[in-house]
């Protein structure tokens, strides 16, 4: 999916005119490509996640009934070795936030608590990561990282 994504990228970039320095660039980054060496690629990976994390996860967990928690479990461990402590911190500060949004949600999806499995697994997942972090940004040592993860 990343190659055709980065082709399609490609395409509409040198429509508009891009040169093909930029336009390699794009699709490297959109190939996940470099995650751990590149800065500029690996904060893309933790934003994307953040933002799966932060709007999507709820929404997957309520929809996904054959999956039983291993799997989620499984899945979100599997993104947090694509982040960087940095974007790990950064999910698991804004966890807090999500967590009572997700406890108000619990109304809605007829109390049955498959949303607040979302953030079950989610900080379990996280924390379980093969580099354990505590919350905030102390486990962060790059204060840009965490401020723009902050802004998200």
């Amino acid at each position: 999916m990343n190659k055709f994504h980065a082709k399609v990228a490609g395409n509409i970039l040198r429509e508009v005119g891009d040169d093909e320095a930029t336009i390699g660039r794009v699709a490297m980054l959109v190939r996940k490509e470099a995650l751990k060496t590149d800065a500029e690629a690996q904060m893309l990976e933790d934003l994307v996640d953040l933002v799966f994390l932060e709007s999507y996860l709820a929404g997957f967990v309520a929809t996904q009934d054959r999956y039983d928690i291993a799997k989620f479990r499984d899945i979100l461990a599997k993104m947090a070795k694509k982040m960087s402590a940095c974007g790990r911190a950064a999910a698991l500060t804004r966890e807090t936030r999500a967590a009572r949004t997700r406890a108000a949600d619990r109304g809605r999806d007829g109390g049955s608590g498959r949303r607040l499995v979302a953030v079950t697994v989610h900080r379990s997942a996280l924390s379980g990561s093969p580099m354990p972090l505590s919350r905030g940004a102390s486990a962060c040592r790059d204060d840009a990282c965490m401020d723009a993860a902050s802004d998200l």
